[in-house]
């Protein structure tokens, strides 16, 4: 029998200023039985003529098709979006932020069921450690 899927997503949410202003790190930490820990897209920003760094930006969850179509880490030559473990979002409302994380939380739980009933593997277990 093939192993029970698991992915652990981490959460943490920080104030970052007086006003109100909170930031949402999230991250994959830890992923087995075929499910990949690079589920966030990222879309790599044309060079901006006083950045040093080439700027990339969090776009979506990813999909199904996404963890085909784009690379881990990095960019290719064909597109400039690809797939990182992680995101760091920054909101001016604690509203926003949870809206956010609801949002994102049902994007990964439809991303996870299409990887297993794709591949024909046993349902995932999702875990949420909150920080």
């Amino acid at each position: 029998m093939a192993e029970r899927p698991k992915i652990q997503i981490t959460k943490r949410v920080s104030v970052v200023d007086e006003e109100g202003g909170v930031r949402l790190r999230l991250w994959v930490s830890g992923a087995t039985g075929g499910i990949p820990p690079t589920l966030f897209v990222y879309q790599l920003l044309p060079n901006v003529p006083k950045s040093e760094f080439p700027r990339h930006e969090f776009v979506h969850i990813a999909s199904y098709a996404d963890i085909a179509a784009f690379p881990e880490n990095s960019p290719d030559a064909y597109a400039p979006f690809f797939r990182k473990n992680g995101m760091d979002l920054t909101f001016k409302t604690r509203a926003l932020l949870e809206d956010t994380w609801n949002l994102c939380k049902a994007h990964l739980k439809l991303t996870v069921e299409d990887i297993t009933r794709i591949d024909g593997l046993p349902p995932a277990e999702i875990e949420v450690i909150e920080l």
